[in-house]
């Protein structure tokens, strides 16, 4: 990846509020994640097993402002207390607006790039919309599979190399998302099992482009775009073209996201 791992953890703290409101399609997603982890995951094992206590460990990568756990909670309609359920987020600001909504949780604030976990620490791990901001995410995901205890599950979603494809004839770079088969061969050389894959496009309609583009930025996402030290003078050229053109005109515009949803077991 290409990314500026600096610029996007500013982006998400400067733009909390306007996340709030515009990560729609983060919301959705975040929903499908906890209905998959009610499918996929034996509470009610760990239930019996620890004495009528919920003890699971659960770790939500990348948690912003805790959409998964609002909606597991609302899931399970306080059937478990989650205990044990930690947020880690590299934005404060984001943890801190999660933590305004439900107090019941450990929150870390640190880089998913350098987990600071034991390995085996976790039943279950979770993410969405995070791993694609990863430094490696080859490397990121070995290091989330070691902290997955033995017969632990793994869910993620995560916007792939599929994503944007109506950003290809205009003249901005996009920093592709990562490759979806990757993803998988990493997962299972790291010994995990493919419990259930699939992928969804999510639209998301604008007046135009440059609507598009705001977009992004309200999200705390713009370092989607290639980081512009690396234009050159006839890129400058295309983009003051492409604005003036595009300020004076009102064309539909949609962006399309490539969600690839992985739900993963670690098998003895």
């Amino acid at each position: 990846m290409n990314f500026n791992y600096s610029l996007v953890a500013n982006n998400f703290f400067n733009k909390v509020e306007d996340y709030l409101i515009n990560a729609k399609i983060q919301k959705i997603v975040a929903n499908k994640i906890a209905i998959f982890i009610h499918q996929y995951f034996d509470f009610q094992n760990f239930n019996a097993t620890n004495s009528g206590k919920d003890n699971s460990h659960i770790l939500d990568i990348g948690s912003g402002a805790g959409f998964i756990f609002e909606n597991l909670e609302k899931s399970f309609k306080n059937k478990f207390n989650f205990h044990n359920f930690y947020e880690l987020d590299l934005s404060l600001a984001m943890l801190k607006k999660s933590r305004q909504s439900i107090s019941s949780k450990l929150q870390i604030c640190a880089d998913f790039n350098f987990l600071p976990f034991q390995n085996q620490s976790f039943d279950l791990i979770t993410s969405s919309f995070a791993l694609q901001w990863s430094d490696d995410i080859d490397s990121t995901l070995e290091k989330i599979c070691g902290i997955l205890k033995q017969n632990g599950l793994l869910v993620l979603a995560l916007p792939t190399s599929e994503s944007f494809r109506n950003f290809s004839n205009l003249p901005f770079r996009i920093n592709k998302m990562p490759d979806a088969i990757k993803i998988k061969k990493t997962l299972n050389k790291c010994g995990l099992v493919e419990k259930f894959y699939f992928q969804e496009t999510c639209f998301e309609k604008f007046d135009n482009s440059i609507q598009a583009l705001k977009y992004f930025k309200k999200i705390g996402a713009n370092n989607i775009l290639r980081n512009l030290d690396e234009y050159d003078l006839n890129d400058f050229r295309k983009l003051r073209n492409f604005y003036l053109k595009n300020y004076q005109t009102k064309l539909s515009f949609e962006i399309d996201w490539a969600i690839s949803y992985f739900i993963y077991s670690k098998n003895v």
